[in-house]
């Protein structure tokens, strides 16, 4: 088996402790843990629970898009606003997404994409689990890191970024930290940003995606990530 799909079948160890004392990754014991992949489709079951995002985007459901805006007796080439709304502030049309747009108005359902943190999102929950070396600082990652896996840190966070955008229920969001991370462009996986990348998108890229631009500016100006990039 690659290594690549290997490490998607690792258990994975718990982040650490308050005050950030210790490494992230504890992989010291053989008792079989929490896998990425099983708790992924266990959170897909359970936003769709709790209402969330599509059984379309569950892991091994099966549905496409184009299954999706079969049943609505839709096309992509619409010219239906609500459908020019999803494609462009998603990243993906659903059949559930796409009713739930309707169902709540446009505005309604852009207004609080706006505001992300109104949105009840268990999906990040899980992914915070499946990939703890993302909450970690840059000296806290230097020690976590395996020597023999340097960019462990970097795999994780492309990793988490896919899984945000496909089961998010805060797309919006996540379409523009896509955005802005491609702007403000640090490259992925490369030894010098090995530490910093992560910290640079959870500080900077996330917090800012949706504020002021003179705020997101400055603030990655200063990013060491950023600057390490650019010397």
């Amino acid at each position: 088996m690659p290594r690549e799909a290997q490490d998607l079948l690792d258990p994975v160890g718990e982040p650490a402790g308050p005050g950030g004392a210790g490494p992230l990754i504890d992989r010291s014991t053989d008792q079989p843990g929490l896998t990425r992949r099983a708790a992924l489709v266990t959170a897909g079951a359970a936003v769709v629970g709790v209402g969330g995002l599509a059984a379309d985007r569950q892991l091994g459901s099966g549905s496409t898009v184009a299954e999706s805006t079969a049943r609505s007796g839709l096309t992509v080439l619409d010219p239906e606003a609500v459908l020019h709304l999803v494609r462009r502030a998603t990243f993906g049309l659903t059949h559930v997404l796409l009713n739930d747009v309707r169902k709540r108005g446009p505005e309604n359902w852009l207004d609080d994409q706006l505001h992300p943190d109104r949105i009840d999102d268990p999906i990040a929950a899980v992914i915070d689990t499946c990939y703890p070396l993302l909450a970690g600082t840059a000296a806290q990652l230097q020690a976590a890191i395996p020597v023999d896996d340097p960019l462990r840190a970097s795999w994780q966070l492309i990793e988490a970024a896919i899984a945000r955008q496909v089961w998010s229920r805060r797309q919006l969001a996540e379409v523009m930290i896509d955005f802005w991370s491609n702007h403000f462009n640090v490259t992925t996986p490369m030894g010098p940003t090995r530490t910093t990348k992560s910290v640079e998108d959870r500080t900077v890229i996330r917090r800012h995606a949706l504020g002021r631009f003179e705020d997101l500016l400055v603030a990655d100006a200063k990013s060491p990530a950023m600057l390490v990039h650019l010397g």
